[in-house]
């Protein structure tokens, strides 16, 4: 199902404001909104991983509606298959990495820096781990 985001967007606020409520979309909808609203908001020197982390870092209350119907979508059905979702969060953990290396450090150094560091690199990872179990 390709949703556009806005519709998922205001689905999310609709659950956040009222503190609680039916998910009318899958954690794989919300988590793609998330990308996409990433997407529209990315400035022309930004990849999509670095424009989520922006958000993700400036508290965006948009991203923050997202991630918090996606963690309790999750809890109530999950669509996603664990190999997918590992993927994904590999896949945005290793852009994260590569868009925030500094040029003195190798990638692995630049990874354990930012899983110290980081909390939206700390997120996928845990992501990331969660779905390996």
């Amino acid at each position: 199902m390709n949703v556009a985001w806005q519709f998922v967007l205001a689905d999310a606020e609709r659950i956040r404001k009222a503190g609680r409520g039916h998910h009318t979309y899958g954690k794989d909808e919300y988590q793609r909104a998330m990308l996409d609203l990433a997407k529209s908001e990315k400035r022309d020197d930004e990849s999509t991983a670095a424009a989520l982390s922006r958000l993700w870092g400036a508290r965006d209350q948009r991203i923050e509606a997202l991630y918090k119907a996606s963690e309790a979508a999750s809890a109530l059905r999950p669509t996603t298959p664990p190999s997918s979702e590992r993927s994904t969060a590999y896949e945005l953990m290793n852009a994260e990495v590569i868009s925030k290396k500094r040029t003195t450090e190798s990638y692995a150094q630049a990874f354990d820096r930012l899983l110290l560091s980081d909390t939206y690199t700390r997120a996928l990872y845990d992501v990331y781990s969660r779905a390996a179990s």
